[in-house]
């Protein structure tokens, strides 16, 4: 029985493998990875330079991370 795969993951391109794992950065490598730490988003700076720093490790989840952290914020005014 095959496992099913997220749409998300992405594959080694190695054919020789019956059933490809997931590269690291995958949402699934991702998730399965221990919990970052406030210290160290701390000592980079902030969470916007953490992932930035990652962007050589983890160019895809970086590049979502900086998008959804850098989105500007829903302001509703409510006038009487």
């Amino acid at each position: 029985m095959q496992q099913k795969r997220s749409k998300w993951a992405v594959l080694d391109d190695d054919s020789d493998n019956e059933q490809p794992s997931a590269v690291p950065d995958s949402i699934e490598a991702y998730l399965d990875s221990p919990p970052t730490g406030k210290s160290e988003v701390t000592a980079a700076g902030g969470a916007l330079k953490y992932w930035e720093s990652l962007r050589t490790t983890r160019p895809r989840l970086a590049r979502m991370a900086m998008d959804f952290l850098s989105a500007p914020g829903l302001i509703i005014l409510h006038y009487y």
